[in-house]
Formats: structure tokens, sequence, C-alpha cells
């Protein structure tokens, strides 16, 4: 059916069995500008078919997984490949479809509540949370109330200080009264 059972994938890319995935990268380029259908039109059927033939062997080896089972012998034909990817795949499409569950038709649909799940499922957290916010709040009350307490304190040594100041002033100020006046008394007596 395809040349790619006779000569092998490898060949088909023209590249040496221990080639890089670069290599094969580059060689899978290369052929499938030349062989590529829309491209070389004079080539017709075969060369149609020399492009498949590239791209199936550079899907096996492209994938560094299918290369290695390849290499072991495990792969061997391109219509093997191909047959046991489709069966693979519609196996995995029939275990993973599920049927929906039915439920009797009643008329009506039971709406989903939200609010009942996040509680049933959060409300832990949502305990702890607001725990945690009022625990920061009271913290952040009593920064405040300490704060409060220091600058009354502040303000009330300010205008002891201030008052203190004054009825200092007010003493040195009557004192100096005092000497002044005896002084004025003794110059009245001399005159």
């Amino acid at each position: 059916m395809c040349v790619v059972h006779l000569k092998g994938f490898y060949e088909a890319l023209e590249v040496r069995q221990n080639a890089t995935q670069s290599q094969i990268k580059e060689a899978y380029y290369r052929l499938s500008k030349i062989y590529h259908p829309d491209r070389n039109k004079l080539g017709g059927e075969g060369a149609a078919e020399n492009f498949r033939m590239i791209k199936e062997a550079y899907e096996v080896l492209g994938n560094t997984k299918l290369r290695k089972l390849y290499d072991k012998g495990l792969l061997h034909t391109a219509t093997n490949f191909r047959e046991s990817t489709f069966e693979s795949e519609e196996r995995d499409e029939q275990i993973h479809v599920r049927q929906p569950r039915r439920r009797p038709a009643t008329g009506r649909t039971a709406a989903y509540d939200f609010d009942q799940w996040t509680k049933a499922h959060y409300s832990e957290t949502f305990q702890r949370r607001a725990t945690a916010k009022g625990r920061y709040e009271d913290m952040m009350a009593a920064k405040a109330k300490k704060h409060t307490q220091i600058h009354f304190l502040f303000l009330l040594s300010l205008i002891i200080f201030v008052v203190a100041s004054f009825i200092k002033i007010a003493r040195g100020l009557s004192e100096l009264d005092n000497i002044k006046q005896p002084q004025k008394s003794k110059d009245r007596v001399d005159r």
C-alpha cells in the first residue's frame, strides 16, 4: 500500500537512525516543500503519496515517545500506527462520555442556593477571618487609646509648664517690684 512499509521511516525522511530531532525536522520541511501536492503538480498521485509517506514518518519520528517505540520495533508500519491511534481515540471517547442523570419531570427546576453552599464549605474560614478582624480592630483601638493618652499627658505637661513659667515670671516681677520699692522709700527718706 505505502512505500514506507518497505523503506522505513528513517529512509523516507532521508536521515540516519541516530539523527537528532532538529535534523529530522529539517529533513521533513525540506522534503515536504519538494513533494507537497500544491507545489508539485507535475508529480500527480506519486507526489501526493510521497508527501503522505513523509508526513507519517515525521509524525512518528518527530515525537520522541513514538520514535522510541518505533526504534524498539513496537511500531512497524504507518497503517498499524494509524489504526491503533484511531482505535485508542475511539475507546477514550467512549470511556469519557457520561450519561446525564435524569430526574423525573416535575415541571419545576431546583434553584441552586450558592449562599448555602458557600456557608457549608467556607464557614470555618469566614469565622477565622471575622475573629482575626475583631482582634485587629481591638488592637488598633488600644493603640489609638494609648496615643490619645500620650497626647493628653503631653498637652497636660505643656500646660503645667506654661502655667509654672507664668507663675515664676510673675513672682520674679513682683520680687523686682519689692526690691525697687524699698530703694524708693530710702530715696524719699533721704530727701
